[in-house]
């Protein structure tokens, strides 16, 4: 039986069949309303989405259907995401305007969004939800906090830990409010001395959640240390291998991963499976290997059962993630009697373009 909070389902359209019905409206880039909430879709309709360069859409869920062949999306946690990016928005303005503001005082409504996301797994819908935010800084710090609290929760760290990691996540940036937002829109185009400025946020970060009264010294070191690299090459102090707290390491790795995969000012996202590969190369370079490791691992588990947009423009969905090679999957391509199963593994020319 489908839970209630189940309303649609998100699917390929070159994978629905005539009578699904549209659980949303369907918008072209530019905003223009194609097909309404409720239209019963034809061999015609869906031809005319595809023609539009239109990938996927939401059907309602019906009693009835095989849920092992849907990836289900609800809006289960929207209260708790908006709740807590007014908070941080609150939290940040504040900080900004050089005004006091008491952390601890709006701290339950970050935590109710890390304790969603942990008590839930549904990192995925979490993030779509957050990704949907226009102020980068905002969305990017709650997504590293929803990174964070499940790579902990991966690691096995106990409770407590797994709580200070999150929120650790969230409060990352929170420096960058004393950073002129000039500094902030180019982050890879600074001078010498503008990128010493920048720099200087981890400190503030630091500063700013001790003085509010975070006295947790693993939380502490992982706002400081979240840009130190094993290597040596990160900043502040520029410290190498065992000397940065294992908590750094892990907001490290969820910060890199959301920079990676979101658009910024000067760069554009490249693909989540790609963002792994991109990891991976850094694990045994500047990353440290086994939260770098646990974290592709837990990811692409999230990612089991997902629909997919391969590069050759496929639809697809991920039906065996390979423990040995987790980043290369096995894709069921099709559908019916014509359906067919590629292992990424051995067709290194076809990636995963978008997981859904």
């Amino acid at each position: 039986m489908l839970s209630k909070q189940h309303k649609y389902v998100l699917i390929p359209v070159d994978l629905c069949e005539d009578g699904s019905i549209l659980g949303e409206d369907v918008f072209t880039e530019s905003g223009k309303l194609v097909l309404s909430e409720g239209t019963i879709l034809t061999a015609e309709l869906i031809e005319k989405l595809i023609a539009l360069g239109i990938f996927t859409v939401s059907i309602q869920a019906q009693l009835g259907l095989d849920e092992s062949n849907n990836i289900y999306v609800n809006d289960n946690h929207k209260e708790v995401i908006e709740k807590a990016y007014q908070t941080l928005d609150t939290i940040m303005g504040m900080l900004a305007n050089r005004k006091p503001v008491s952390i601890k005082n709006h701290e339950q409504e970050l935590q109710d969004l890390l304790q969603s996301t942990i008590s839930t797994g549904e990192i995925i819908d979490i993030l779509r939800q957050v990704q949907a935010f226009d102020d980068y800084l905002y969305k990017h710090s709650l997504a590293v906090g929803i990174y964070s609290v499940m790579l902990a929760a991966w690691l096995k760290l106990d409770d407590k830990d797994i709580k200070n990691v999150g929120l650790a996540g969230i409060l990352h940036d929170i420096g960058k409010t004393k950073i002129d937002k000039e500094l902030l829109s180019k982050p890879n185009s600074l001078t010498g001395r503008q990128q010493e400025i920048l720099e200087r946020h981890v400190r503030f970060s630091h500063d700013i959640v001790k003085f509010c009264g975070f006295h947790d010294s693993g939380m502490l070191k992982a706002i400081l240390q979240h840009h130190e690299r094993i290597d040596g090459s990160g900043y502040p102090e520029r410290i190498k291998g065992n000397l940065i707290h294992p908590f750094a390491h892990i907001v490290a790795v969820a910060d890199r991963y959301h920079n990676l995969t979101t658009d910024q000012p000067d760069k554009k996202r490249i693909n989540h499976t790609e963002a792994l590969k991109a990891l991976r190369k850094e694990a045994f370079t500047c990353l440290d290997a086994k939260t770098v490791l646990t974290f592709i691992d837990g990811m692409m588990g999230k990612y089991s059962g997902r629909f997919c947009k391969m590069s050759n423009g496929q639809s697809g969905k991920v039906v065996f993630i390979n423990r040995d090679d987790p980043i290369y999957p096995i894709i069921k391509i099709g559908k019916g009697a014509e359906s067919k199963y590629i292992d990424l593994r051995f067709e290194k020319n076809l990636s995963i373009h978008e997981i859904l």
